[in-house]
């Protein structure tokens, strides 16, 4: 209670998410107390009528398993078990402030790297992963045409919670990081 008067009471008018656990890959020993960490302040947020403000953990780019095309993103199979519950949670609670009636799923998405460490997408031009003349269409999955990765790398996860059973209209994806390395990480094409 002393950590939400001090830390989130103060700057109510700002804050719609609070983010639990950083870079936690599905199968680590640390997984397993995730949705316990989450659920801890939101209880406490409820308890003092806070219950708007959404408790989240970046999902990361390590929890697909399948990522390439978009519309075949898929959760890492054997981590379903921690998986769904987690996203079950953020799905379950609405954010008034954002949207009416809206859940929020956060994603911690590099483009880079991904493009540098997933073999879905060893093809791509590096312009695609940046951004770069990002006007033309590089990867059409169906009826869909991607113009960066960033967009394609969205509907991935979107994919993801479908199959699942647990996206629906209501769930808005924010993202939570994205970027470069700053001194470490080269392709033949940069």
């Amino acid at each position: 209670m002393n950590w939400v008067n001090q830390y989130v009471k103060p700057y109510l008018e700002i804050i719609i998410m609070i983010a639990v656990g950083h870079d936690i890959n599905p199968g680590d020993e640390l997984a397993k107390h995730l949705l316990p960490a989450m659920e801890a302040p939101y209880q406490g947020l409820k308890r003092i009528d806070l219950w708007y403000i959404n408790v989240v953990t970046p999902l990361q780019l390590s929890w697909l398993q399948v990522s390439h095309p978009p519309s075949a993103g898929q959760f890492v199979e054997q981590s379903l078990l921690t998986i769904r519950p987690i996203i079950k949670f953020m799905m379950e609670h609405i954010n008034y402030r954002v949207k009416p009636s809206h859940k929020i799923i956060l994603c911690d998405l590099y483009p880079y790297y991904a493009s540098m460490n997933d073999p879905a997408y060893s093809n791509i031009s590096l312009d695609y992963a940046l951004l770069i003349n990002s006007s033309n269409v590089i990867v059409q999955d169906g009826d869909i045409g991607y113009t960066n990765l960033l967009d394609g790398l969205v509907d991935d996860f979107i994919s993801a919670i479908e199959k699942i059973g647990l996206f629906n209209d209501q769930g808005l994806i924010y993202i939570g990081a994205t970027g470069w390395p700053i001194t470490s990480g080269r392709r033949d094409d940069d």
